[in-house]
């Protein structure tokens, strides 16, 4: 029993520890024709893929097969209720994938293979509004991932069937990926891997996107288990990639194709030498302009440490502004020994180098075709070309203003070349409303019909075929803005600056009291109320007019606030009224912002007199006013107190406060008096709240602890049964001190474990045991005894009748003056054994490995040492009645 128990441990901990195996997969679905009740009949097929070279040192990843059968679970969508939660589904296929004849000048080729197993459901769904969710879980994608972090991360296959909602009357097939998972991807080299689908039905169309790959939250093992309910949550991504960007910022997807593209990332390198990355690659599927449903393939992306010679140049390359151009392969590696470099300037032959990142200048303009030839004359060798155009001197630029809605903005073209002279202009004005907002003129005119800021563009070309590219932003207003100074009021014996600021010229009436009506500042001197306009021109047709009131006063009008009376150690804000710009405290150390209009103070003296100073340019007011402080009233809510459960004590609060009030008041007897009874049922903090009325409006709070000891629980022992002369040993437990009664029979009534030895001149007692706590907390148990006037012996019933009705259930045997139980067995008529314990309260109800016997005689045996170290040794039969 005990080897088929060690190795069932050993294959389920290999289960549950080795079961890394998913390299990706996909879920589609395809319509098959009408079902039962108006619904509809599909097959479901999950394709599911395995590297055929696992990695056996990194956790367990990769080291189960694919399985045989999975489960998938079929959720209503919209609700995310389950319509069917587990379904059975069997491996109806099972092929290898392996790349075949690998570029010979591939240095360090790993293999490349994938088992792919691939699981049919057909079944008929009713229809539907929101349509279905199929989804398949399992955990422990392949350890060693780059891009996401964690250890046997789960993975999560699904695919939607859109309901009526979506489709109407019509029917649908999802997209079902190509089967083209082999590629050879070496770091730091470019690369591309078709992720491209077929969609079965006419008219669909497909557009492509990385998105987030699922994880299967709570599932740890290989096991066949059903899947979670929908929404599933998304894998973590480690920093620098997404879901978005699962091979970061240097690899993209082409929306139409699928093609994914770029220079592979390094990654963190596993044992193996091979870098793993998870991709999920989402297909929105369009019908009539109308997004349908979402497809999606999870797979891992093995990016290994092979090299190769690999040029690569741009398609073109330009330079407008020097002669000089420096050229890099855009694939470095370390496999390129040689490099030889045609800069293409026709017949000439010194236009080439043969240095890895060459600098050459050219001789005068145009456009030349650049050759780079990696490891030239050698087996493994590559070229690649580029054109670049040799333009210097070339800048293209415009000047533009400015303007208003609906009023032509002229665009001057002030586009230079040194070689040749600018001879092609395309205007793109930034209105992306309409499309007609372009021209071909060099100088054109635009107006615009909204508000808003446009980025327009200039694409310059010139007689020597050099192209640029200039964008500068264009604001359209209704007005031109304009930042004026505020209304404001001045003495009538100062000078007043006013200052307007916007793009335009200025022009400000009236002319009194003014010293320039055409500039943006003018100096102003009025004896009396003045509102002075002024008036931005941007444009004909393109301005704005605002205004600023000038109050004029001959003196200062300064209230100070009211005396008041605050809690010493707070703050007040001083606000004074009147039509002082300006003020000025004292003393001023007392405050933060002696110059501020509404000032905070903290005054500590019981009474403070602060001087205010108003002004309104020359003229000045002064006023006082006095804060008296108060201190806060004093409370103690008095010493921490200890009660056991269901008692209460007495709280009591002093201090200098006319009123008092507690909390929690459901614990107290009187809220609102200052001594009151507590009667909490747990700890708790009382919290006292006192309010006086000596001027301090603010309450004070204190807090006073009673902590609650919980109910003891006290326990004497169960009851049990000795022989005359057996010594039983007592167990009390609850408390630190005990006290037993009566005392008699015991070697000690006040320990916790006395001893009592009975003379045989009862046949029942009862002992009450009394236990304390530390803190006087205390509660009763009581232990019945029966005593026996016979021999230490072993008793086993004659018969029992296990039919459940809790009476005579189960064959037990009864211990009287048995100090050490060994065994109770029962065997039947063939000698088999049906029941074995060595525990002596255990018994035997009638069954055998699950299944009730049948009545009749059963032999018995039983063993045990007495008290007095003597050995019973006894057997018998029992009868089992139905």
């Amino acid at each position: 029993m005990k080897r088929l128990l060690l190795i069932f441990f050993i294959v389920l901990s290999f289960t549950q520890l080795q079961a890394g195996h998913i390299s990706g997969g996909e879920m589609y679905y395809s319509y098959v024709g009408p079902g039962s009740n108006g619904g509809s009949i599909f097959r479901i097929t999950l394709r599911l893929f395995r590297d055929c070279n696992p990695i056996t040192n990194t956790g367990g990843a990769q080291l189960a097969p694919l399985p045989t059968s999975v489960v998938m679970g079929i959720f209503n969508r919209g609700s995310n209720t389950a319509y069917l939660d587990s379904v059975l589904v069997q491996r109806t296929s099972f092929t290898t994938l392996q790349l075949q004849n690998p570029f010979s000048c591939i240095i360090n080729a790993p293999p490349v293979c994938y088992e792919v197993g691939l699981y049919s459901l057909q079944i008929d769904l009713p229809s539907s509004a929101q349509g279905y969710t199929v989804a398949f879980q399992t955990c422990c994608r392949i350890n060693g991932l780059s891009n996401v972090s964690g250890q046997s991360i789960g993975a999560t296959y699904v695919t939607n069937i859109p309901g009526t909602a979506q489709l109407g009357t019509e029917t649908n097939s999802s997209p079902v990926f190509n089967v083209k998972d082999t590629v050879l991807i070496c770091r730091n080299k470019r690369f591309t891997l078709p992720f491209s689908a077929v969609d079965p039905d006419a008219g669909d169309s497909l557009s492509y996107s990385f998105c987030d790959a699922y994880n299967s939250t709570g599932i740890t093992s290989a096991a066949t288990v059903k899947p979670n309910n929908p929404p599933y949550g998304s894998l973590t991504y480690n920093a620098g990639y997404s879901g978005s960007s699962p091979l970061g910022s240097g690899v993209n997807i082409d929306p139409r194709t699928g093609l994914i593209s770029g220079v592979a990332p390094v990654g963190v390198p596993n044992p193996n030498g091979a870098s793993y990355f998870v991709v999920n690659v989402c297909i929105t599927e369009w019908r009539k302009g109308v997004i349908i449903s979402q497809h999606r393939k999870d797979f891992t992306v093995r990016i290994s440490d092979c090299d190769f010679a690999d040029a690569e140049l741009p398609l073109e390359n330009r330079t407008c502004d020097g002669f000089t151009q420096t050229f890099q392969n855009l694939t470095p590696s370390t496999e390129i020994r040689t490099w030889y470099w045609d800069f293409g300037v026709g017949a000439a032959t010194t236009d080439t180098s043969t240095q890895s990142v060459p600098t050459y200048t050219y001789a005068d303009t145009g456009k030349y075709k650049v050759m780079l030839i990696v490891n030239r004359g050698e087996i493994c060798t590559d070229t690649s070309y580029s054109d670049i155009y040799v333009y210097p001197g070339f800048f293209p630029d415009f000047n533009a203003y400015d303007g208003c809605m609906n009023v032509p903005i002229q665009f001057t073209d002030r586009t230079t070349s040194i070689y040749g002279s600018p001879n092609s202009w395309r205007w793109n004005f930034g209105n992306t409303a309409v499309l007609n907002d372009t021209s071909l003129l060099r100088n054109p005119q635009y107006s615009y019909p909204n508000l808003g800021t446009y980025q327009v563009q200039l694409i310059a070309g010139s007689t020597k075929g050099c192209l640029d590219t200039i964008i500068k932003p264009v604001v359209i207003t209704d007005k031109p803005a304009i930042q004026l100074t505020n209304d404001t009021l001045i003495c009538s014996i100062d000078t007043l600056q006013l200052n307007a600021a916007g793009q335009g010229t200025f022009a400000w009436t009236p002319s009194y009291n003014i010293n320039n009506q055409n500039v943006a500042n003018p100096l102003v001197s009025p004896d009396r109320p003045t509102k002075y306009f002024v008036t931005l021109t941007l444009a004909p047709g393109c301005f704005n007019t605002d205004s600023v009131f000038i109050n004029v006063v001959d003196s200062v009008t300064l209230i100070p606030p009211n005396d008041t009376t605050i809690c010493r150690g707070d703050s007040v804000t001083l606000r004074p009224s009147g039509d002082g710009l300006y003020f000025s405290w004292s003393p001023p150390t007392l405050f933060s912002n002696p110059t501020a209009k509404n000032p905070v103070v903290a005054p500590q003296s019981a009474s403070t007199t602060y001087t205010v100073i108003g002004s309104i340019g020359k003229c000045t007011q002064t006023a006082d006013v006095v804060v008296s402080t108060v201190p806060y009233p004093v409370v103690d809510a008095g010493q921490d107190d200890t009660i056991c459960f269901d008692d209460t004590t007495t709280i009591s609060a002093s201090g200098v406060a006319s009123s008092w009030l507690w909390s929690p008041a459901r614990y107290v007897g009187s809220p609102t008096s200052a001594t009151t009874t507590a009667f909490p049922l747990t700890t708790t903090d009382f919290v006292v709240r006192g309010t006086d009325t000596l001027g301090c409006p603010k309450p004070v709070y204190d807090t006073v602890r009673v902590t609650v000891i919980p109910p003891v629980i006290a326990f004497a022992g169960n009851d049990t049964a000795v022989v005359v002369g057996q010594p039983l040993q007592l167990n009390g437990s609850g408390g630190s001190v005990y006290q037993w009664q009566p005392p008699i029979y015991l070697n000690n009534p006040n320990i916790q474990n006395p001893v009592a030895i009975f003379d045989g001149s009862l046949e029942n007692f009862r002992y009450i045991m009394l236990t304390t706590t530390p803190e006087g907390c205390f509660n009763y148990d009581t232990v019945n005894v029966r005593i026996f006037k016979i021999a230490p012996d072993i008793l086993v019933p004659t018969g029992f009748t296990p039919d459940g009705n809790n009476l005579n259930d189960v064959l037990t045997p009864f211990t009287v003056g048995i100090a050490q139980f060994h065994y109770f067995r029962v065997f039947n008529r063939w000698g088999q054994e049906v029941f074995a314990t060595t525990k002596q309260k255990d018994g035997w109800d009638g069954n055998f490995k699950g299944k009730q016997q049948d009545p009749g005689a059963f032999v018995w045996m039983v063993s045990g040492t007495d008290y007095l170290g003597r050995r019973i040794t006894k057997k018998g039969t029992v009868i089992l009645i139905r």
